[in-house]
């Protein structure tokens, strides 16, 4: 059974775009000789696209830092440090995974870096709740699907914090 932790990938994938950005962002500089203008414009755009990006990025993974998943058709189990949680499909009330729009499609690239994080919440029934978080599981709703009984719920924002309900 494969464990699902923190890699390499996992935390760059989601910050790709910020690299385009400042690749098309030095292409434009460039362009107009760095003018003083065009570089404050240019940063604007630059700290409105990575700024919520980087929240993101370090809300998700103090939230599943130290934790390890795996997931059958049966049950979902969490290592954290040396223990192991077991939690049966039945015992899984809802899981609602909340993704922005373009992801949700299917697209493979995004206009804000922001809309690259989706996390996903399992609603257990004794009233206590699992957070999965796209820097753990990139392709959870695929994952989470082999959970056989478990009533899915989708809500699509272009901002996932893991706050808001």
């Amino acid at each position: 059974m494969q464990r699902y932790r923190f890699t390499f990938m996992n935390h760059f994938n989601p910050l790709f775009s910020i690299l385009i950005l400042i690749v098309m962002l030095m292409a434009v500089f460039y362009w107009f000789n760095f003018e003083q203008f065009i570089l404050i414009v240019g940063g604007i755009i630059f700290l409105l696209d990575l700024l919520p990006a980087l929240y993101l990025h370090l809300q998700y993974w103090s939230e599943n830092r130290g934790e390890e998943y795996s997931v059958n058709e049966n049950e979902i189990i969490r290592y954290t440090e040396n223990q192991e949680e077991v939690f049966k499909a039945d015992d899984i009330e809802k899981c609602i995974i909340y993704k922005s729009p373009g992801i949700e499609k299917g697209s493979w690239i995004t206009l804000y870096a922001m809309e690259e994080y989706h996390y996903a919440r399992l609603l257990l029934r004794s009233g206590d709740e699992l957070i999965i978080t796209s820097l753990l599981m990139p392709k959870m709703d695929r994952v989470l699907a082999q959970l056989k009984g478990v009533q899915f719920e989708r809500k699509k924002r272009g901002f996932n914090p893991l706050g808001w309900r």
